[in-house]
């Protein structure tokens, strides 16, 4: 004989039946939650959509305090013109 399991959700908060189960972050590790219409309209009231791409740190400067540029990181960049590398070739031949 087959036997059916119903999993009748609650409301985490009220214990009312459920219409919503809800995942977040908090502290870098996702949660799951099971709501009710009236406690997951008081959750979303709110809350706001999150921007594509990374936030902006806040920086020093922005507190009033002066910093000194980071070197920068990664390949160098390209010299501005073939002559600047043309001499500063010559000149490393020369010394050489």
């Amino acid at each position: 004989m087959a036997e059916t399991t119903v999993a009748l959700l609650t409301c985490d908060i009220c214990g009312k039946p459920a219409s919503t189960s809800i995942t977040f972050r908090l502290n870098g590790q996702n949660r799951v939650t099971d709501l009710c219409d009236s406690h997951l309209q008081m959750f979303t009231k709110n809350s706001r959509v999150p921007r594509r791409g990374r936030r902006a740190a806040a920086t020093l400067t922005d507190l009033g305090l002066q910093v000194q540029a980071a070197p920068r990181r990664g390949r160098p960049r390209k010299s501005a013109s073939p002559s600047v590398a043309r001499r500063t070739r010559r000149a490393a031949a020369a010394s050489a």
